[in-house]
């Protein structure tokens, strides 16, 4: 009889092993979600900031074509870095182009006889964050002599900008202008 008067045994529930293998594969799994996450947040934020950089670019590089396709001669120009501009005559009045330290700048409204370039306080920002800024004039396929502006076929524009990221290269931008007021 003392047979049958055994305790019949429980089985429900989880044993100390199974608990700890079930936290240490959830825990594999949220670091692997975690790092998805952050590898996601940081492309996205790679992204956003390209596309900025591009806007920011495209303003910038529009209105440089805008100016110099405009433009009916050109007064003065340096192309040596580290800081290369140019003045030219735009109808109406003189205007000018120039990397001032690592800002492109717009200066409007230069005095009829004007040479050089005024204060960078007179003048409007086109884009900041630049590390070079280069104007090309071209004769067709030579270099412009610089002496005749009807020879003036087109100006190459290169512009690099720094990417805040350190980890990327910095981005350049290249445009080729066709003055038509000459």
């Amino acid at each position: 009889m003392q047979v049958l008067a055994k305790k019949h045994q429980n089985n429900n529930g989880f044993t100390l092993i199974e608990i700890v293998i079930s936290m240490v594969l959830v825990g594999i799994l949220v670091s692997i979600a975690g790092m998805g996450i952050i590898t996601g947040a940081k492309g996205f934020f790679l992204a956003r900031e390209n596309a900025h950089l591009a806007q920011k670019s495209n303003i910038a590089m529009t209105r440089i074509n805008r100016e110099l396709q405009e433009l009916s001669d050109i007064i003065t120009r340096q192309t040596t870095a580290p800081d290369p501009y140019i003045i030219f005559e735009h109808p109406g009045q003189r205007k000018a182009i120039a990397k001032t330290g690592s800002v492109l700048r717009l200066f409007s409204e230069l005095a009829e006889d004007q040479i050089l370039l005024p204060a960078a306080a007179d003048s409007d920002v086109l884009i900041d964050n630049v590390k070079s800024f280069q104007l090309v004039y071209n004769d067709g396929q030579n270099p412009w002599a610089g002496n005749d502006i009807g020879n003036l076929t087109s100006i190459e524009v290169s512009l690099t900008l720094i990417h805040p990221d350190s980890d990327i290269s910095d981005l350049t931008f290249n445009l080729s202008v066709f003055p038509r007021n000459k």
